[in-house]
């Protein structure tokens, strides 16, 4: 051990220089193919975060009922549609229902949405007062606003709003009992029905599910709304989400065509089959892009290495023949050049995941405009950083 300490020493210039090529090349190696594996997925995820609504769900609607057994069971076919999900990915549903372009609030005042929406109550605070029931007797219909609508109308609680169907020429007494607040404006929820106060329409009116049926079922649309999970789709594949979106479109229509439980003129929306083909064509390109300089890299890697080891060999030729001389067999000598080789790779093989993982999280958090959050899917795996970073070193 003392000789091969002193071999190390006397050819230390050289040994350092092999061991710091291999550590910033395997450094720069295992950054190369974890951005390329981590990279385009986050994109993904954050791309689908940030679409248009109508980009990143699935949308069903359908005519409405005033028997809520035919609703019943329009709702129950849809749900059992979607439960199977997009290429494992979960669907969860949202469902509501509503009337546009039949009534305004008093005859000259602006077009209204009328709506019901049975998860509001997830989606949005009460600012005041309750939601709406049932009505007894006939008393006025009670309703809950949205906080834009009640300031634009300058409402209240208590405040009686007459909603006039210009195609009938009915006027329909309501009375708020609720105004509310989306919790965030921007979720998909709002798909369902935008909130909205100008001079042309404002809405949604929410009425209780029962009354809204008895009332305006017959002229009124049923819409369901599934926003699959962005990191889920992410992790799926946005190719194969796309794919299976089609196969849902396909589903559809033939349980339309099939089940009469299904109104005839069932509609589906999938925005999310066109933005998940332009996400997994981006990609390919992207991992393209980072794989290309990560093979350079290795091959230049590798022929400094060759260069060095044949520098390091013919220091060594005087060496061992000296050591040949003096009875040195061959088994040792390989072992002594063994452990020399194991001294240059051994740095890189102990830094080269952590300082990847480091250099990684870096680059996303101060390298771009702004952060893909790689830094929360490495940090599952700890200092250490992923087993195939491990595995590249």
């Amino acid at each position: 051990m003392r000789l091969i300490v002193l071999r190390a020493v006397a050819a230390r210039a050289l040994i350092t220089a092999a061991s710091v090529v291999a550590l910033v090349a395997s450094v720069l190696l295992t950054t190369f193919l974890l951005l390329a594996w981590f990279q385009p997925v986050a994109a993904v995820r954050v791309a689908l975060s940030e679409a248009p609504v109508e980009d990143r769900t699935v949308l069903v609607t359908a005519s409405a009922s005033s028997d809520p057994e035919v609703v019943d069971g329009r709702d129950e076919a849809v749900r059992a549609l979607l439960a199977d999900g997009l290429a494992g990915v979960e669907l969860p549903v949202v469902s509501g229902g509503q009337v546009t372009g039949h009534h305004r609030v008093t005859e000259t005042g602006p077009g209204t949405v009328v709506a019901f929406l049975p998860d509001l109550p997830d989606h949005a605070r009460l600012v005041d007062g309750t939601w709406p029931g049932t009505t007894d007797g006939d008393g006025p219909v009670e309703i809950a606003v949205p906080g834009l609508v009640a300031d634009h109308l300058d409402l209240d609680v208590g405040a009686e709003v007459v909603v006039h169907d210009w195609a009938r020429q009915e006027d329909l007494t309501t009375v708020v009992v609720g105004l509310w607040e989306p919790h965030d404006r921007r979720a998909a929820y709002w798909g369902l029905t935008p909130e909205q106060a100008d001079d042309d329409v404002v809405g949604p009116i929410v009425l209780d599910r029962e009354e809204f049926l008895a009332r305006f079922g017959g002229i009124a649309s049923l819409r369901w709304l599934a926003e699959p999970s962005p990191a889920a789709v992410a992790e799926a594949g946005a190719g194969e989400v796309a794919a299976a979106t089609e196969r849902l479109r396909t589903r559809m229509l033939q349980q339309r065509d099939d089940d009469p439980t299904w109104a005839a003129n069932t509609r589906i929306r999938l925005g999310l089959a066109e933005l998940g083909d332009r996400l997994e064509l981006a990609s390919v390109v992207q991992r393209s892009s980072l794989v290309l300089p990560a093979a350079l890299l290795a091959i230049l890697a590798v022929y400094t290495l060759g260069l060095l080891a044949r520098l390091l060999a013919a220091h060594r030729q005087g060496e061992a023949a000296l050591l040949r001389a003096r009875g040195a067999d061959r088994r040792q000598l390989i072992s002594m050049s063994a452990l020399e080789g194991a001294l240059v790779v051994a740095p890189a093989l102990v830094l080269s995941a952590p300082l990847a993982v480091w250099l990684v999280t870096a680059i996303d958090e101060r390298g771009v405009e702004r952060s893909l959050g790689l830094a929360g899917d490495l940090a599952i795996y700890g200092v250490l950083g992923p087993p195939g970073a491990w595995l590249v070193a």
